[in-house]
């Protein structure tokens, strides 16, 4: 390590040491009323310093594996700013969910305030598609997290990539932001897609659309005709302070009102509820992935795809037969004895023999073209018990049941323990923590400005 790198390691973990971080906090605006409805907390190093701009911090962070703690820290800070300024029960605070902070717990001197604003404070929690790609479990978890205290979801990036049309229907949102800034780095096709699905979410959820990077007054008409309930950017405000005086508003940010919650279950044939199936050969079950595969996998799309080759082992053969995806959200096969990466790009979960997953092969497949899903299940006379459903909601709960499954990116491949899901009663008290060993009181999130 070179003599500034030390020197820069050095300076970096002083300032996480002194937790000497500040926030600012731009605001988001209604705009139907122009009223403030909510901030976002953005992360500052110290005054004066070389670390003071958010690119630098959390640069020197990410160089020298601090990256985690620097999010709670960001985090306890943004936290506290908020509660000291008396804001109204009614403002919301939004802060970021970090891929590195995923699963990492809070220090110990942060957790006081942390578990106020858990009680005190109307929060919503940003993601994007790079979370669920490195560590979709986990992501699960935060989701969850989020859930049981009455906190909302948004989906953040929309428009750098086409990995959040597929991620929408996965994370349910409350609020999907549309960023012009990165909608104009894309073509028009992918700029449309993203449109698209994030409006069909809307309307059919009834989340809200929230337009950021408004630059001018025609992004603010652009934003309306797209039906945005809300805006956000320098021209409508800059990054600062709290205000003085904060002003409750007339109408929050609504939550989308929580569903049943996840249906438990072993395998994902627990999930599926009055589809035909079929007795087939082995290998016309494998011509029906095929034909879902053609179908539902578009180029320039960014699907999820989730395969299961149970205990007969992968077969690159085979795979190399199914149409190839240039760039998957997140693609995985799971199988006993699996490698880690089978073929490049697909995430190997390695199971156990008597994991009951391992008896199930499966594709599912989220992408801009819908919900598909096979699943098959071995007879005695070696024939397969299948069924194949594109109902969206149920090819949602399948996918989210084995995205739980899935270990972080760098992990040692086994796939994870089931976890019971919550059924989200929102009479249910939401401050009470009894699972903090997945995704609880002590794992969070936290923002830092791009």
């Amino acid at each position: 390590m070179t003599s500034e790198a030390m020197a820069q390691a050095a300076q970096i973990a002083e300032v996480i040491r002194s937790r000497a971080v500040h926030p600012v906090f731009q605001p988001v605006f209604d705009l139907a009323t122009t009223e403030i409805v909510g901030f976002e907390a953005l992360a500052r190093g110290p005054h004066g310093s070389a670390m003071e701009s958010p690119r630098a911090l959390f640069g020197a962070a990410r160089q020298h594996g601090y990256t985690a703690e620097l999010d709670w820290v960001c985090r306890a800070a943004a936290f506290e700013t908020f509660l000291d300024s008396d804001a109204p029960p009614a403002l919301t605070l939004l802060i970021n969910a970090e891929p590195e902070s995923l699963g990492v717990e809070c220090p110990d001197d942060l957790l006081p305030v942390v578990h106020k604003a858990e009680s005190s404070l109307r929060v919503m929690v940003e993601v994007n598609d790079r979370a669920l790609a490195e560590d979709p479990a986990q992501l699960l978890a935060v989701e969850r997290r989020a859930r049981e205290m009455g906190w909302g979801i948004v989906l953040d990036d929309v428009g750098s990539g086409p990995g959040a049309n597929a991620m929408i229907p996965v994370m349910r949102p409350d609020m999907v932001k549309i960023d012009l800034a990165l909608l104009r780095a894309v073509s028009d096709a992918s700029a449309a897609a993203v449109i698209l699905a994030a409006t069909r979410h809307a309307e059919r959820t009834g989340a809200s659309l929230c337009v950021e990077s408004i630059e001018n007054e025609e992004d603010v008409h652009f934003a309306r005709a797209l039906g945005a309930a809300y805006g956000q950017g320098h021209h409508l405000g800059a990054p600062g302070p709290l205000p003085h005086n904060l002003r409750a508003p007339r109408k929050p940010i609504p939550l989308v009102a929580p569903s049943d919650g996840d249906v438990a279950g072993r395998t994902p044939w627990d999930l599926v509820d009055h589809v035909e199936t079929r007795r087939v050969d082995p290998d016309h079950f494998v011509e029906w992935a095929r034909v879902i595969a053609r179908g539902s996998i578009a180029p320039g799309a960014a699907p999820i795809i989730l395969a299961g080759v149970g205990r007969d082992g992968f077969d690159g053969d085979v795979a190399a037969t199914f149409p190839q995806q240039d760039v998957p959200l997140l693609s995985a096969a799971f199988g006993v004895g699996i490698e880690e990466e089978p073929l490049p790009g697909l995430r190997g979960v390695r199971l156990t023999a008597d994991d009951p997953l391992a008896s199930v092969p499966f594709l599912v497949v989220i992408s801009p073209a819908g919900g598909f899903a096979l699943l098959g299940r071995g007879e005695p006379d070696g024939k397969i018990l299948a069924l194949v459903t594109q109902d969206n909601a149920t090819v949602d709960d399948i996918a989210r049941h084995l995205m739980r499954r899935i270990p972080r990116v760098g992990g040692n491949g086994m796939a994870l323990e089931p976890t019971a899901p919550i059924a989200r009663d929102p009479q249910e008290s939401s401050h009470e923590h009894p699972d903090e060993g997945a995704g609880g009181g002590r794992r969070l999130f936290a923002r830092r400005e791009r």
